[in-house]
């Protein structure tokens, strides 16, 4: 060998020694700024997403990334796999553990990867598969590192980017690209870019992000949700594909139409057995909200919901014969089906795209794509639009829920598609209203009594109980009173009243050592069933402002029979709150020589309050606490 080829090959190994030194070093626990490491669980080190379109069926993404992880608890920050189908392939997948020092001390395998189908207990047609790697650390920290390259077909979905997505988490560094046809027009929706000095950079057929030195988020009760007070940028193309469907849309007409055209059309034709069913329920009825509540229920009465997802069976609902047929369907299959038949009978019901949850979440209207978790219909009659939520069987007509209720949607009709709003249930209306007669003896022993009456979005918390076993719904009065000693409930009876949307608990109870002895006298509690004990914690420099975004007004009443042998010596003062948060109050009146009425109201209201109320707030909450404790003092007769 040439001493020329000989100096360049050690001077390759050198150059990679000292090439891998510098990686490791670059990734060694001690080179992260001592700031990031205060307070948090993990570091990202750095994020790397890259997408790159070259066709509206050709996506190409780069995810690559490296994480410390400090303790047991940043664990949950590592997510190391992908789902996918026929449309999503897995071009490439590597892992592997860097020790404190950023040396490698694991690569993972493929005997390292799980794979299992991505199917729940709703599911029945489901084609998507998700594989990860499982990693059980022997020590800490340590770093995860980790790429991840998927093709896709569908374009109408374009990753998001939220770098700050997790709390206690700080970021080194965080970057997005985005490359697509620079004929194409791209649409962005961004948030909180500038005050977390994100830097951009777009030109026709290149967009990207990047943040550095990002401090961990500060988790502080009822703040908003991290998308909406971190950086977040949503984008889409004028031109997609979903599922081998091409689209190409400018405003929310031409997404209507490319919808009603490529999603819905030729899938609505009702079987002739069924449509005269449905004519035949209706016939004679003129009252348009009469004949949609009598057909939500028929479809109530006889389908079911499971989840469809295989290709385009995730986008594309099931021909309306063929629900008829099988009796069940996932949210669009279901609402499709609801629509058609509602159609029939002449009602003007629209299909309508929603992103469901229970924090109110509304579509981007800014960008015209693909947009949406759910399906509900709407029907907009001339006096009402009644809203139609067909997946669950058991809610009453009419009737959402915290699961869509206040937030933008987007109805499709052959008119066209146009935005909507669904309804918000306001605090007054979400009720609880508990009734109960109780009965107190000397030895402590209590029995009572109680309805209950939930009504609005306290409706949601209740009706499931119906739906239980005996065994089920013990357990969950043990638990949401487990203060009461020896709880023994003898009867417990449910109605739902569905026309009035209210849902209407019946118990009897008893309970042994409600009441304690200091000498002569007895104590005992004055609100029996409905004790507030959480108190929000401190938080002196809050950041965030304070989202409640839904109120409720709980009324209780209570007439005790005191136990005989006693006087009363001392009732608790009528408190009173009124705060902008809400109000509250608590009142103990004596009826009789042993009788006394208890009556309580507290009514939280929602809103959005400015983060220097936090004290204010706070205050208002630990006074309730307080005032729920209040005690009632008997003492007993002289003889």
């Amino acid at each position: 060998m040439s001493t020329t080829r000989q100096l360049f090959i050690l001077s390759l190994i050198v150059f990679l020694a000292l090439s891998g030194q510098s990686f490791a070093q670059q990734l060694s626990v001690n080179s992260i700024p001592e700031q990031l490491k205060k307070d948090v669980n993990s570091v990202v080190r750095y994020y790397n997403t890259s997408i790159e379109v070259n066709k509206s069926y050709d996506m190409t993404i780069t995810y690559e990334y490296a994480i410390t992880v400090l303790n047991s608890s940043g664990n949950e920050h590592i997510s190391a796999g992908s789902s996918y189908s026929k449309s999503l392939k897995i071009v490439e997948m590597s892992a592997k553990i860097l020790d404190a020092n950023g040396k490698e001390i694991k690569k993972l395998k493929s005997a390292d990867l799980i794979d299992v189908s991505a199917v729940n207990s709703g599911s029945i047609f489901v084609d998507d598969r998700l594989q990860y790697y499982q990693y059980a650390p022997g020590s800490y920290p340590y770093t995860f590192v980790f790429k991840l390259v998927v093709k896709s077909q569908n374009t109408a979905f374009l990753p998001s980017w939220m770098p700050l997505d997790k709390e206690f988490q700080s970021t080194e560094s965080n970057t997005y690209t985005l490359i697509y046809p620079a004929e194409w027009k791209l649409v962005t929706t961004e948030r909180n870019l500038d005050s977390f000095g994100v830097k951009k950079s777009h030109d026709p057929g290149r967009y990207s992000l990047e943040i550095q030195q990002a401090l961990p988020i500060t988790d502080e009760y009822a703040r908003p949700p991290l998308s909406e007070i971190t950086p977040f940028t949503s984008a889409s193309l004028d031109h997609f594909q979903l599922e081998n469907i091409k689209g190409e849309v400018s405003n929310w007409n031409e997404f209507g139409e490319w919808y009603q055209s490529k999603m819905l059309a030729g899938n609505e034709l009702v079987p002739e057995k069924t449509r005269n069913e449905i004519l035949s329920l209706v016939a004679g009825v003129s009252d348009s909200i009469e004949m949609t509540r009598l057909i939500y229920e028929y479809v109530q009465s006889k389908t079911r919901y499971v989840s469809v997802s295989i290709g385009i069976g995730g986008w594309k609902p099931m021909t309306v014969a063929s629900v008829d047929e099988y009796k069940y369907g996932d949210c669009k299959a279901l609402s499709f089906y609801t629509q058609s038949l509602l159609k029939t009978a002449g009602l003007p019901a629209t299909y309508t795209l929603i992103d469901a949850g229970n924090y109110p979440r509304k579509l981007d209207t800014t960008q015209v794509s693909v947009q949406g978790n759910h399906v509900i219909v709407s029907v907009p009659l001339k006096d009402a639009t009644i809203w139609l939520e067909t997946t669950n069987q058991h809610i009453p007509f009419g009737y959402l829920g915290d699961f869509t209720d206040n937030r933008t949607a987007l109805s499709l009709s052959e008119k066209g598609s146009k935005l909507v709003k669904t309804p918000m249930y306001p605090d007054s209306i979400n009720k609880q209203e508990t009734v109960a007669s109780i009965v107190l003896e000397a030895d402590g022993f209590m029995k009572a009594n109680l309805i209950r009456r939930s009504s609005g979005l306290q409706y949601d918390n209740k009706y499931y109980l119906e739906l239980q076993k005996t065994e089920d719904n013990e357990k969950f009065y043990q638990k949401d009173w487990n203060y009461l000693q020896f709880l023994k409930l003898s009867k417990i009876n449910f109605e739902a009243d569905k026309n009035h949307v209210v849902f209407i608990e019946n118990l009897d109870l008893e309970a042994l050592k409600y009441s304690t002895m200091s000498g002569e006298r007895m104590l005992f509690q004055a609100n029996f069933f409905n004790r507030i004990t959480y108190v929000p914690p401190r938080i002196p420099n809050r950041k965030q402002k304070i989202v409640i975004p839904r109120g409720f007004h709980d009324l209780d009443a209570y007439e005790v029979i005191l136990p005989e042998g006693f006087m009363i010596e001392a009732l608790p003062s009528k408190n009173a709150i009124e705060t902008r948060f809400g109000k509250y109050s608590l009142h103990v009146e004596q009826l009789s020589e042993n009788t006394l009425r208890i009556t309580r109201s507290y009514l939280e209201k929602s809103g959005t309050f400015p983060a220097e109320d936090y004290s204010e707030y706070l205050q208002f909450r630990k006074d309730i606490v307080r005032y729920d404790q209040s005690k009632i003092i008997l003492i007993k007769k002289s003889l």
